[in-house]
C-alpha cells in the first residue's frame, strides 16, 4: 500500500512511499508512478550503509543503466514506463530505492521522489533432524533437532511421528526447532520428520529412526 505525504508546496514536490517483498532468484517490480515522467533518476541505498548509488537514469534519451546494477540482479526498465523489473534477484538487492520522477506540466516543474524499502526473503532450505540419542532407554530424556541451512525468519516448524504400521501424526509445532521428550517410551519407537516453514515455502525432512531400548 502506497502512503503519500505532501510537501508544503503540494504543486512542486511529492513523496511516495512503500514496503515491497521479493524473494531471492524471483522476480521483482519497482514501480515509479503509473505515467512516464519527462525524467527520472534510481537510486539505491544497500542496507546497513547509507550512501545512495544511482542504478538507471533516463534524462529524455533512453534508459542507461549502471554498473552497480549486476550486483542486483537482471535489471531492466520496463517499456512504456520509468519502473524497474529485477529478474534473478540477488540477496544484495535488500535496501532502500529511491526514483526521483520529473514532470513538466504547463511549465511548472513537478518533481515526485517514490522510495521502495525492498526486503529479499530466502526460502526455506531442506531441513535435517540431530538426535540426543538414536537409542535412549525407556524412562530417559531425549531431544530431536530440526536444523536447516538457509531461510529468512521468522521460522515456524512442524514435527511428524511414524509408526511401524505407517500411522503418521503430528506430535508438535510452534517456532521452536527443538523436539523435547521428557520421558521416553516404547510407543516413542518410530521414524521421525519435520517440516521447516516461512513465508516463502516450506521443506520437509526425511525421516530419522529412533529405537527405544526396553
Amino acid at each position: 500500500m502506497f502512503l503519500s505525504v505532501e510537501s508544503s508546496d503540494p504543486d512542486q514536490v511529492v513523496y511516495v512511499d512503500t514496503d515491497l517483498d521479493g524473494v531471492v532468484g524471483k522476480a521483482v517490480i519497482l514501480e515509479c508512478g503509473s505515467t512516464i515522467p519527462d525524467g527520472y533518476i534510481w537510486g539505491f541505498t544497500q542496507s546497513g550503509t547509507d550512501t545512495s548509488k544511482a542504478v538507471v537514469y533516463d534524462f529524455g534519451k533512453g534508459p542507461k543503466l549502471q554498473n552497480l546494477s549486476q550486483s542486483l540482479g537482471d535489471i531492466q526498465v520496463i517499456s512504456g514506463s520509468a519502473s524497474l523489473s529485477i529478474e534473478h534477484l540477488l540477496l544484495a538487492a535488500e535496501g532502500l530505492y529511491t526514483c526521483q520522477a520529473f514532470y513538466d506540466m504547463d511549465q511548472v516543474a513537478k518533481l515526485t521522489y517514490y522510495y521502495i524499502r525492498l526486503r529479499v526473503l530466502v526460502p526455506v532450505s531442506k531441513p535435517y533432524i540431530l538426535l540426543s540419542d538414536a537409542s535412549p532407554a525407556e524412562g530417559s530424556l531425549a531431544w530431536l533437532r530440526c536444523d536447516l541451512e538457509n531461510g529468512t525468519g521468522p521460522l515456524y516448524f512442524l514435527w511428524e511421528h511414524e509408526t511401524n504400521s505407517g500411522l503418521v501424526n503430528t506430535i508438535g509445532q510452534g517456532s521452536s526447532n527443538i523436539f523435547n521428550m521428557t520421558i521416553v517410551n516404547r510407543n516413542n519407537t518410530g521414524w521421525y520428520r519435520c517440516v521447516a516453514r516461512n513465508q516463502v515455502n516450506q521443506e520437509r525432512s526425511d525421516r530419522i529412526w529412533m529405537d527405544i531400548i526396553c
